[in-house]
């Protein structure tokens, strides 16, 4: 039995409606239109200001590295050569005569402590100080009257915060009795610093009993002159 079609007038495709224009979206409203147009222009006049600007700046910036080189070239011009070299020659004097008095050293405070703590009953006989080493060490020789002034004596040195590492030896009596010794110890660098030697006579000191205000410089000879007389005359008793 041959196949039965159907024969009908009706588009059997999709159907459009009316405003789709068949198949093509419609254009956009005109109010969209405006609205992209307005916000395209204000990028680019934000484009064009910030553009500018940034031109601008570059100009500035040219003109003040200008200005700063005219004004360094005039500096220059002013100062004299001579003089500048003048100066820096100076400069280098005083430089090297500060490092100088940075690394000079004094015995005035070693022979001030001697003075005031060496015992009636001693005699220092002898005393070496040899910067030599890498550590400046002091040697003294001397003698004692016994044992116990001795004992007493080394007490002294020990505590003192000049001498560093303290060692007492060649111990012996001689003919007469005395107890012959020598001391060496390390001595303190920093305590025996010209610098800080000059800053304590420089500072102004006050005498308790006369209340007066006068400068060290004066007791701190007489000490030293002391340190000469007490070494060479003060004797043991026999």
């Amino acid at each position: 039995m041959p196949p039965k079609f159907e024969s009908s007038f009706i588009p059997k495709g999709p159907t459009f409606s009316a405003g789709t224009n068949f198949g093509v979206p419609a254009p956009a409203r005109k109010g969209e239109r405006t609205l992209l147009g307005f916000i395209a222009i204000i990028l680019f006049i934000l484009s064009v200001v910030a553009a500018a600007g940034v031109l601008g700046y570059k100009f500035y910036l040219n003109y003040s590295i200008k200005n700063m080189e005219q004004a360094l070239e005039a500096g220059r011009a002013s100062l004299q050569t001579e003089t500048v070299v003048e100066i820096t020659r100076l400069n280098n004097r005083l430089l090297s005569a500060e490092a100088l008095i940075d690394g000079h050293t004094v015995l005035s405070p070693v022979f001030r402590f001697l003075d005031s703590a060496t015992l009636k009953d001693v005699r220092l006989t002898d005393f070496f100080y040899n910067a030599l080493t890498a550590e400046p060490r002091v040697i003294i020789k001397g003698e004692a009257r016994s044992y116990t002034a001795l004992a007493q004596q080394a007490e002294f040195l020990k505590e003192s915060d000049l001498f560093e590492n303290p060692i007492f030896g060649d111990l012996r009596l001689d003919d007469e009795g005395n107890v012959e010794f020598s001391f060496e110890a390390e001595a303190a660098a920093g305590l025996l610093s010209y610098r800080r030697e000059m800053e304590k006579l420089n500072t102004p000191t006050t005498n308790p009993s006369t209340g007066s205000t006068g400068s060290p410089q004066a007791s701190s000879g007489q000490a030293t002159t002391t340190t000469a007389t007490s070494t060479a005359t003060t004797t043991p008793r026999r």
